[in-house]
């Protein structure tokens, strides 16, 4: 399937209707949310949280948070979007919005989580973390996490 816009086309297998906007402007990619934790403890993320988008944490305490499985993941995407498939993709921008250098907010994985790159994050810093599907069977659901664009 193909899109023209202006005398511009591309060809396209989906479309996120909820966060790109087509105009005759470029096409941008907006955020339907962002989740702002303010607590002095452990949270497991849900698969909610993750495509929010952004993950904000403020706490100035050392914590280890956990990021949602993958079936609770692929199964958010299938609500959202239908037809999940083996690559998709999305971004979550984490920001450890307080706290001193000296102490990490340090991520694990939930089941079915692959995690590539370091997992901490000191105080005033910022990373994005591209979350891709590895597997969309059921019971074997998996996804990797890539941290780039590292400000660990």
């Amino acid at each position: 399937m193909s899109i023209t816009i202006g005398t511009s086309s591309c060809n396209f297998n989906k479309i996120d209707t909820g966060s790109v906007f087509v105009s005759e402007q470029p096409v941008f990619k907006s955020y339907p949310g962002m989740t702002n934790l303010i607590t002095g403890t452990s949270h497991t993320m849900t698969a909610v949280e993750a495509l929010d988008g952004v993950y904000r944490r403020t706490t100035l305490n050392a914590l280890t948070d956990t990021f949602p499985s993958a079936a609770s993941i692929v199964s958010e995407l299938n609500s959202i979007q239908g037809n999940v498939s083996v690559g998709d993709s999305f971004e979550l921008h984490v920001i450890r919005s307080a706290g001193p250098n000296n102490t990490n907010l340090t991520f694990s994985n939930g089941t079915g989580i692959t995690f590539y790159g370091r997992n901490q994050f000191r105080g005033l810093r910022a990373s994005t973390l591209q979350f891709v599907v590895t597997n969309i069977g059921s019971g074997t659901e998996a996804v990797d996490i890539y941290a780039l664009h590292a400000n660990l």
